[in-house]
């Protein structure tokens, strides 16, 4: 078990023994702490957490979260999509807020995003970058393939042109670089060294500390 202090006297993230703690890179402010992993496969996650400006922290209000979000230039342009934007509290009672994007990858990857303000005496963030290795789209195709058998998705249509296989989990729209049926957290339990899985996982410490 790795643990994380994000501050002195603030909460304590428990993480599993396949993270390790990083090193810094010479911009990163002060009291910046980061951590990661490297899986066989080459997927790699890294997380570095630091105080931050309360000025530009992200509101503990999610629907003002995710209409800034789906107006971002790189979701309009169908390079970034919503995964989940939430308003939560610790178990400690710290409330925190965040967003888990996908990222469209140069490569045909996929890259997962994670931003996190948690709202104490100061404004904490954690951030992470979670990407995939070499075994890219092997949970899409997985799921593509139960859902096919359970009857879930339909014929293609102009408004819908994955026939139920994807759609944006706030707006309902169907086209454009949006979640599809693989990414929801149903199937994290089957897939534990995804990407989204792995993001999941630090949001779930962060839930718990």
């Amino acid at each position: 078990m790795m643990r994380v202090n994000l501050w002195g006297g603030g909460p304590t993230l428990a993480l599993a023994e396949y993270w390790q703690q990083s090193g810094l890179l010479p911009d990163d402010p002060p009291g910046t702490q980061a951590f990661g992993y490297l899986f066989s496969d080459d997927a790699t996650g890294t997380v570095t957490t630091r105080p931050y400006p309360t000025k530009y922290a992200m509101p503990l209000d999610k629907d003002q979260m995710i209409d800034g979000l789906l107006e971002a230039d790189a979701v309009v342009a169908g390079q970034a999509g919503l995964i989940e934007v939430d308003v939560e509290r610790t178990s400690s009672g710290v409330p925190f807020v965040y967003s888990l994007m996908k990222i469209k990858q140069e490569s045909g990857g996929v890259q997962y995003n994670l931003t996190l303000h948690l709202h104490a005496e100061h404004v904490q963030q954690v951030q992470g970058f979670f990407i995939e290795g070499h075994t890219t789209g092997v949970r899409d195709a997985a799921v593509y393939e139960i859902a096919r058998q359970n009857n879930w998705l339909h014929e293609p249509t102009a408004d819908d042109p994955m026939g139920g296989w994807a759609r944006d989990p706030y707006t309902g729209l169907k086209t454009g670089f949006v979640m599809n049926m693989s990414e929801l957290p149903d199937f994290d339990g089957q897939f534990p060294a995804h990407p989204l899985s792995m993001a999941r996982e630090v949001i779930g410490a962060v839930r718990a500390s």
